[in-house]
């Protein structure tokens, strides 16, 4: 299903005393029940729909949701089967002639899903060994125009060879239907958010394999050499001049020697980054790099919350409510001092920005560095990376301004709300004391006229 939904927050019980669509008081016989598809409260009559969310909702079976949302999401999920028989069939097109074959089609693995992105298991005609393919469309930000720049793509991905970065096997630009079909090893060992869920088959569903409940803190040496080799995928990326933003912990793939970046495509077709990146001074590379020990080191799902972590500090300071956050989780030390490095432009004025370099230089970090090779890029090379860079770097400023916008909108829509709830007690203490007031008299008033005519 579209990943363009999201899980809502849900309204707490207490501010609500009415059913949503019917309108009728909730009682002890009338109870409450939470939409799961909006999170808005409703008796059990008018949310007696059941429907398979998506799998970013995080939930493996059908779920109690209003008439409303089950209309939407069932759209979306008859849209999303015509979007994966469409991939299916569009595969198999393609591995015909690849002379491949689809071993499995897991299209919920990932975080994207159909029509967005496919995802399949196969192998070659005369092997058994298990590649992953993966069908992505084009973003609607994508500005680059790809088909002028095919060859050149294709040049990159073999001039790619770094232990830390997981290369593409096979990549195909297939404009007339707007999307690109790459072609990777799979890896059994699935990728780091796997080890952080403690998941050991990757091929499950995206909502079923990261249940929030099952994380567990990673071990620091673990922590330490995981970080050491992602950043140096990232340097060797950056020196390449590929940016990539799209950093978190599922685009990093484990394999029997080291951890692996991968997905370093998602630059190329404009793709909008897991983590909303916030901040104007960090180098957005190391920003996601931030998040990714972040979550490794306090074993928390970094929210993308923009007001939740300004909150957590009197300073207002959304980074320096993520040391806080850390802090509070029992991050270990070695990771602090890194966050603090990272976010320091942020939280002081007068400092430095931290570059990706800068970080070798922590004794934690320098665990597993290797010397590679930067290829030699031609001009032609070049200029398609700038044209990357720049649209990337619109994609962010877009996402960040609408997601700032949205938290605040909720926040002042949050305000008024509760003003409202504070009124309204003061209303109704009003007219309870006006009415004690008032009731007195006229029961004294009624006993002197019943005297009287006695």
């Amino acid at each position: 299903m579209s990943l363009l939904l999201q899980p809502p927050n849900w309204i707490p019980d207490e501010k609500v005393s009415s059913c949503e669509t019917c309108l009728e008081l909730f009682s002890f016989f009338n109870r409450k029940h939470h939409c799961r598809g909006c999170g808005r409260v409703f008796c059990a009559n008018c949310s007696s729909f059941y429907i398979q969310l998506p799998s970013n909702f995080n939930y493996d079976s059908p779920q109690r949701v209003c008439k409303a949302c089950f209309q939407k999401f069932n759209e979306v999920l008859q849209q999303s089967n015509h979007a994966i028989d469409d991939a299916t069939k569009f595969s198999l097109f393609i591995l015909r002639e690849l002379k491949y074959r689809v071993s499995e089609q897991i299209c919920l693995i990932g975080r994207r899903t159909p029509p967005i992105k496919s995802w399949f298991i196969i192998s070659a005609t005369n092997s058994a060994d298990e590649k992953l393919m993966t069908i992505t469309q084009f973003s609607n930000e994508m500005k680059v125009k790809l088909s002028a720049y095919e060859n050149q793509i294709k040049q990159l991905n073999s001039l790619i060879n770094s232990p830390f970065v997981n290369p593409i096997l096979h990549f195909e630009l297939r404009s007339a239907r707007d999307c690109i079909v790459v072609m990777r090893e799979f890896e059994n060992r699935g990728s780091l958010k796997d080890v952080l869920f403690g998941n050991s088959y990757p091929k499950q569903n995206y909502g079923v394999k990261y249940d929030i409940s099952r994380v567990r803190p990673m071990r620091v040496d673990g922590i330490q050499k995981a970080a050491a080799q992602i950043l140096q995928g990232l340097i060797y990326l950056n020196s390449i001049g590929i940016p990539f933003v799209h950093l978190h912990l599922g685009n990093v793939i484990v394999n029997n020697k080291n951890c692996c970046i991968t997905e370093y495509e998602n630059s190329f077709l404009g793709i909008a980054p897991y983590y909303t990146l916030f901040s104007t001074k960090i180098i957005p590379e190391l920003e996601c790099f931030s998040y990714v020990i972040y979550e490794m080191g306090s074993a928390k799902e970094k929210k993308n919350d923009y007001l939740f972590y300004r909150k957590l500090t009197p300073s207002d300071n959304y980074f320096s409510g993520i040391i806080k956050s850390a802090k509070d989780s029992n991050t270990p030390n070695e990771i602090i001092s890194i966050l603090e490095k990272i976010y320091a432009c942020e939280i002081e004025s007068d400092s430095p920005v931290c570059t990706l370099n800068d970080l070798t230089q922590d004794p934690f970090l320098q665990a597993n560095i290797t010397t590679t090779t930067i290829p030699e890029l031609n001009e032609s090379c070049k200029k398609f990376l700038v044209e990357v860079q720049n649209n990337i770097l619109t994609v962010l400023t877009t996402q960040r301004n609408n997601v700032i916008d949205a938290a605040i909108s909720k926040n002042n829509k949050l305000s008024r709300q509760n003003s409202a709830v504070v009124r309204s007690v003061s209303v109704d203490e009003t007219l309870a004391k006006s009415d004690n007031t008032s009731t007195t008299p006229i029961v004294k008033k009624k006993k002197k006229i019943k005297r009287k005519k006695k």
